[in-house]
């Protein structure tokens, strides 16, 4: 059953593009809907001139208020783990991030890619292929529109959607229907610590996967292989070192696709 925002007293953190859009959207659905961010009034005009009549303001801070405070809502710059979120936190408000709202109002299969170097090609890739297939599909996400911006009215057959390590902090029950992981190396660990918090959370794109989902995964990359091992969702590989049994490989320049055979009778 989609989330129903009518009469909920919302919050974002973060009034950047992610931000301006989630309020936008809420607002319009009928949320109380209160925006704050840690810069100043004047330096967030254009922003505010954005928003929605009706949508209240807070500067110079990424505290939301309010005892009667039904769901936090963060913009990707913002860390889950925001010191001035806890007191929201132990009232226990629930605290999500943009792409997990957007997941929980949308109707449409999701193809969501993550990666650390080539998410913004592969997933404008897949929406020009899917498009050029004749497929409905809108692509966003992490690059051009967000993802709340595209869910009203939904494509008929696929939301496309680049994901984030940052978006991923803040999801819960995100569950696209193919998930893409093109590889792991170090990055934002001024954020993420290590690179195993930052692993676990790329992971986390499959997490909410059954077995009727499918999960691509690169074969040449030992972080994202490993990925694959403990999930519910059917695995497929790529890789461009050698020949797969199953998935996608290269060979002297040519792209292969394997399939498993089918059982014989």
């Amino acid at each position: 059953m989609l989330m129903d925002v009518t009469g909920k007293h919302i919050a974002i953190v973060g009034l950047a593009r992610t931000g301006i859009a989630t309020a936008n959207f809420l607002a319009q659905r009928g949320a109380k809907v209160t925006v704050c961010d840690q810069k100043s009034q004047v330096e967030l005009e254009e922003a505010v001139r954005r928003l929605d009549p009706g949508i209240e303001t807070r500067f110079e801070t990424s505290a939301p208020e309010g005892d009667a405070l039904d769901l936090i809502v963060l913009s990707p710059g913002v860390d889950v783990h925001n010191p001035a979120l806890d007191p929201a936190r132990k009232k226990n408000v629930e605290i999500i991030s943009e792409l997990e709202l957007a997941s929980r109002l949308c109707t449409t299969p999701i193809i969501a890619v993550t990666g650390t170097n080539g998410k913004t090609t592969t997933t404008t890739l897949i929406g020009a292929l899917l498009q050029g297939a004749g497929y409905d599909i809108k692509v966003g996400g992490n690059i051009g529109v967000p993802f709340v911006a595209l869910i009203d009215p939904p494509p008929k057959d696929y939301m496309v959607l680049e994901v984030s390590s940052f978006q991923l902090e803040g999801v819960e029950t995100f569950h696209p229907f193919i998930s893409v992981i093109l590889n792991l190396t170090p990055d934002h660990l001024d954020r993420h610590g290590s690179m195993e918090t930052y692993a676990a959370l790329k992971e986390r794109i499959a997490a909410r996967q059954t077995e009727d989902d499918w999960m691509v995964v690169n074969a040449d990359d030992p972080w994202v292989k490993r990925m694959a091992g403990n999930k519910k969702a059917q695995a497929v590989s790529f890789s461009t070192r050698y020949e797969l049994p199953v998935g996608a490989y290269l060979e002297e320049g040519t792209a292969f696709l394997q399939w498993a055979a089918a059982p014989s009778r």
